[in-house]
């Protein structure tokens, strides 16, 4: 059983350029910069592995992936201009952003974000079938009864909806999204399909550390 889901909105960053005025570069301007066959994108773990090949292969790039252990060097690394690169979380780098150390590229997500005004997501700027969020879900034990379930699932959605909530939620650009059991369920089994058929398309694996 499920029961509710936040989308943590997620977006792609680029160093930020010196003659680089914008706050936010737009997706086709950004694939007239890349170079045409040495750019490098960082992913620290599976999931994030998976949506960057998913990207890759819908946007038409030319990525090398370079594999790091944490977030911290990896932003390190996309600072200092050693990758080109990387998809992350609004909340891990809006401070680069704020600070002007990275430039915001689109939203991965259909959803925007009032810590980001202004910048569109993917499927505005050419991918219309691309959307991802990175989520969190609760779920319990299979064979949890239906009425606890359901009693779980409603009291849970509706703190995560109350003015208190959705204020903390805000502030890491993180959005309550309260759904269902069966229709988390639902967004589980697409969810689960549509990351197996990229990770069978681009022969990603499960590793050890």
């Amino acid at each position: 059983p499920q029961f509710a889901q936040c989308s943590h909105v997620d977006h792609s960053c680029t160093p930020r350029r010196k003659t680089q005025q914008d706050r936010c570069i737009a997706w086709p301007s950004f694939q007239r910069e890349l170079p045409p066959k040495w750019l490098s994108f960082q992913r620290e773990s599976t999931i994030t592995h998976i949506v960057g090949a998913w990207l890759n292969s819908a946007a038409g790039l030319n990525v090398a992936f370079v594999h790091y252990k944490g977030t911290a060097p990896m932003l390190q690394d996309l600072v200092a201009g050693r990758i080109h690169l990387t998809t992350g979380s609004i909340a891990t780098s809006a401070p680069f952003v704020k600070s002007g150390k990275l430039r915001p590229i689109a939203l991965l997500g259909k959803d925007k974000t009032d810590l980001m005004p202004g910048m569109k997501t993917v499927a505005e700027q050419g991918l219309p079938d691309f959307d991802y969020s990175t989520w969190t879900g609760l779920l319990g034990p299979a064979g949890m009864p239906s009425p606890v379930v359901e009693k779980l699932s409603t009291e849970i959605v509706r703190i995560a909806k109350t003015s208190e909530m959705t204020s903390m939620f805000a502030k890491d650009g993180t959005l309550a999204v309260g759904s269902t059991p069966a229709e988390f369920r639902k967004f589980l089994i697409a969810e689960t399909t549509n990351m197996k058929r990229v990770a069978q398309e681009f022969n990603i694996k499960a590793v050890d550390d």
